[in-house]
This record gives C-alpha cells, structure tokens and sequence, in this order.
C-alpha cells in the first residue's frame, strides 16, 4: 500500500511532468492541447503525407508545407485546428531529422 503523503506527492507533480513532456513545441504554433504525436504517417503519391494523430484524426498535410520543425523526440507530431466545418487542418508539423 502506498503512504498517503507520497500519493498526495504524485498527484500533485504529476501533471508538472506531463506538462513539460513536449515544452519544445513552438507556442506561436501550437501546444500540449493542440499538437499530437503520431501514431501512423503515410506518405501520400504527391508527396505529401496523411498523419494519423494519436487521438485518431487524421490530417492531410501537402508536400510544401511551410511550418514544418525538427521533432526532439525522433517521432512525428502534428498540430491542428478544425475548421468551421470540423475538418482538421495542420497548423505545424514536427518532423525527426527535420532541419
């Protein structure tokens, strides 16, 4: 059994870790609510890719995309918003290797 006062502990710093897991991620494009790791990336034939988030949308991102960074965990993350027509639209890209 766990002491009460460790409990208490971990339930308040918890979320301070969770917090700062992706503190990388450029505040002028996106956060910890907004942006998500991938779980699938599919490179599309003209070249640009269909990344499945882990939340389970899925965001079509075109082959020029401008807002594409470098990922500091080697995996894709994609950060997006819906539209007033509830598609979602990437707002950035993290990318492993990206420079």
């Amino acid at each position: 059994m766990i002491p009460r006062s460790l409990l208490v502990l971990l339930l308040v710093f918890a979320p301070l870790g969770a917090a700062r897991a992706h503190s990388w991620y450029d505040p002028r494009c996106c956060n910890d609510r907004d942006c998500r790791r991938a779980t699938n990336v599919e490179m599309l034939e003209y070249g640009g890719r269909r990344i499945t988030a882990d939340t389970g949308i899925v965001v079509d991102v075109p082959a020029n995309f401008a807002r594409t960074y470098p990922s500091q965990d080697n995996d894709f993350h994609v950060c997006y918003y819906f539209t007033w027509r509830g598609e979602p639209v990437a707002r950035c890209l993290y990318v492993p290797g990206a420079s």
